[in-house]
């Protein structure tokens, strides 16, 4: 599967456990979030990033930028900031609209630009991604 794919199942992941969390605003449902999103980050900036920088740098700044605010919800979260529901949907809204732009712009870019390349990446991404999720 190509990476953009892989990613995009991701995307699809995190979306349905943030609507699982609207319903009970499980801790252990937005623990799972935190992971996922954790791991999906670490993907894209060790794997597909630097090709996308090599494309466009400027959307891979913001992208990158758009990284850092994710991380900076899940430390408040995993610190135990007394108002995870706000910080939760803070966190909801950033990916909403990261998923957005990678998928509208940055997607179809290295789709466009990279071809078939994009199937070694996600071979690379599946292969981290199991090191990552076995390692927690």
């Amino acid at each position: 599967m190509d990476v953009t794919e892989l990613l995009e199942q991701d995307h699809r992941k995190v979306e349905s456990l943030f609507a699982e969390y609207e319903s009970g605003q499980s801790e252990d449902v937005l623990g799972r979030i935190c992971d996922e999103l954790e791991v999906h980050t670490t993907l894209e900036e060790e794997l597909v990033y630097p090709r996308l920088a090599e494309l466009d740098h400027d959307l891979e700044q913001h992208a990158e930028s758009e990284h850092e605010e994710a991380k900076l919800l899940i430390d408040q979260i995993r610190a135990g900031d007394p108002d995870v529901p706000t910080l939760a949907r803070q966190l909801q809204m950033a990916v909403e609209a990261h998923v957005r732009e990678e998928e509208g712009r940055a997607f179809p870019l290295l789709r466009e630009q990279m071809g078939a390349e994009l199937q070694t990446i996600g071979d690379e991404v599946a292969r981290r991604k199991e090191q990552l999720t076995t390692a927690s």
